[in-house]
């Protein structure tokens, strides 16, 4: 599923990004991978994948 339309970065890009870098704000996603730095209408999405790996990964 794409979350970012603008650069067009699916969950599971995004997803794997976070668990492999690290990444714990959407500002380091966007840096990561340019989503959510367009028009911005993402951030909720990737924020709630980034609370979930939160949960799931421990941090």
């Amino acid at each position: 599923m794409i979350v970012c339309a603008g650069f067009n970065v699916g969950e599971k890009t995004i997803r794997t990004m976070i668990e492999e870098k690290g990444l714990k704000t959407h500002q380091e996603v966007g840096a990561c991978l340019k989503a959510g730095t367009h028009c911005g209408s993402c951030v909720p999405e990737i924020k709630m994948l980034l609370k979930k790996a939160a949960t799931t990964l421990n941090w």
